[in-house]
């Protein structure tokens, strides 16, 4: 009876589409003579459906199916991974359990060789979250996550300054945690100086946030600190894509003005710009059964949908390059977008925010960044700042003006 599946599909060809890491909205086609669709039901049996040219394939994983029914434990899933890598399959989708779903690229093993560490933020940023030890696993080359003593050595006898809003505060709090060092942030802060708090976290070495969320109404070259931090990070949109939304395009002018005034500031130091990761507008709950609390998540979930969500990645992209190739080559973009683009980031997500797991996945790509001097490959071929923005054009924006 387990096996029956296997006959049915073997019998009825058929695609099968699931959400690639770069987007849910987009279909993944695997090429005819290797597809594999692995559906996983802890509480009845397991079904496997695949579609190959090798009889040998089918044999191996219908066996495999009948042994695994009787186990509901997690071990089979590495099990049949490791089966069906070994007979030159891919996985390209795996469900753990009746409610969730695991998106994963496993690489074809070839004897002899073993997978390098990751070079550049692009590699490390392909991959999937470990729903057993928590944590992102790059499917192309390893990278070893940083702890503690790690963390440190990165801002051993250097000065770290960040400016942005609650999504780049997460960030920081999740380094202050690795660290173990005593340092409280507040909530946010207000001028003059908008600090929110900060202090010693390695040997010589200090952490500042400044609660600069808007492009409109803060400006972090205006910040003393600008000029003297070792490294500068900012994160913002969030806040420009909600309460204080003007517009895509408007809100492309004054981003580049902000972040061409911080590169000018920094004097050939490092300045890091935090890119929009995924956003998850139905994950927006109610927080107070109020009607601003209602119009709240009304809001949350218009102003942060996908057409809003990649207009915004656009102008930023474009905002840093425009900057990059003013001649300053000290800005560089931090991409988080593949490491929070699956059901596992999804699930832990507020609609804007995630848990502390994802978030330190974020922290290991901006620490890989400004420790390791990883980069994403160069964006920036035969790019042209555009005069007149029209990063609104055929998107739906549903976001009130301000």
């Amino acid at each position: 009876l387990p096996s029956l599946p296997f006959f049915i599909h073997r019998l009825i060809p058929r695609r099968v589409g699931q959400p690639q890491h770069d987007h849910p909205s987009r279909e993944f086609v695997a090429p005819d003579d290797k597809l594999v669709d692995l559906e996983i039901d802890p509480d009845i049996s397991i079904m496997i459906c695949i579609k190959s040219k090798r009889n040998i394939v089918f044999l191996l994983c219908l066996a495999l199916s009948i042994i695994v029914t009787f186990f509901r434990s997690s071990m089979y899933v590495d099990f049949l991974k490791r089966a069906i890598v070994a007979s030159n399959a891919s996985i390209v989708a795996l469900t753990a359990n009746a409610t969730s779903t695991i998106y994963v690229d496993v690489q074809e093993e070839q004897p002899g060789i073993s997978m390098q560490t990751c070079s550049d933020l692009d590699s490390l940023s392909v991959g999937r979250w470990d729903n057993r030890t928590k944590t992102w696993m790059p499917s192309h080359c390893t990278f070893a996550a940083f702890n503690k003593s790690t963390v440190r050595e990165c801002f051993v006898n250097k000065t770290f300054g960040f400016y942005g809003d609650s999504t780049l505060r997460n960030i920081v709090n999740e380094i202050i945690s690795l660290a173990g060092a005593n340092i409280k942030l507040e909530t946010w802060a207000s001028a003059p100086g908008y600090r929110c708090g900060g202090g010693a976290i390695a040997r010589g070495g200090n952490l500042n946030m400044y609660w600069t969320p808007s492009a409109y109404y803060q400006k972090p070259a205006s910040i003393g600190s600008m000029s003297t931090d070792d490294v500068s990070v900012i994160g913002i949109a969030a806040w420009d894509m909600g309460e204080y939304y003007k517009g895509v395009n408007t809100w492309f002018i004054r981003m580049k003005s902000l972040l061409l005034e911080a590169a000018k500031k920094r004097n050939g130091r490092p300045l890091y710009v935090m890119h929009v990761h995924h956003l998850y507008p139905n994950q927006c709950k109610l927080q107070h059964d109020t009607e601003s609390g209602r119009k709240n998540v009304e809001k949350c979930r218009r102003c942060n949908a996908e057409d809003a969500m990649l207009a915004f990645r656009e102008a930023l992209e474009s905002a840093v390059l425009c900057v990059k190739t003013s001649g300053f080559d000290n800005i560089h973009l931090v991409d988080t977008f593949g490491i929070t683009s699956n059901s596992f980031a999804e699930r832990v997500s507020d609609g804007v925010h995630f848990d502390g797991v994802v978030t330190r996945g974020e922290v290991n790509l901006l620490l890989a960044a400004a420790g390791h001097g990883m980069r994403h490959v160069d964006r920036g071929n035969n790019f042209t700042c555009p005069l007149n923005p029209a990063f609104e054009a055929s998107r739906e924006l549903n976001c009130p003006l301000r």
